[in-house]
């Protein structure tokens, strides 16, 4: 199941989305949701995978043991791991960090 948020800090401006707008999206959300859930794309579901918050947990322990061991992180992201790329820079801590370095290609 794909958990959506809506971010609305930019719904006044000049290219705001009207109430015609929303109602439109509203009624086509349910049948663009079963198109992605059909596809069976792992990538909507990784986050319910217990396997995956496991290997997170570790990860975010291992960074937690080891900060202060490090000035800087270089992270590469190639291609469509981007996206990965962008939320692990925007997901870790930005006070009292290693200096990051994130490479897209």
């Amino acid at each position: 199941m794909i958990n959506i948020s809506i971010e609305n800090k930019n719904l006044f401006s000049a290219q705001k989305i009207y109430d015609d707008h929303w109602e439109v999206g509203i009624k086509k959300l349910p049948k663009l949701l079963q198109r992605i859930n059909s596809k069976n794309q792992g990538f909507y579901t990784i986050f319910d995978d217990a396997n995956f918050q496991k290997e997170g947990i570790k990860i975010k322990q291992f960074y937690t043991d080891n900060s202060e061991n490090f000035t800087d992180i270089v992270i590469c992201g190639i291609g469509g791991s981007a996206l990965g790329l962008a939320a692990i820079v925007n997901a870790l801590p930005k006070k009292n960090t290693p200096n990051l370095h994130p490479l897209f290609y």
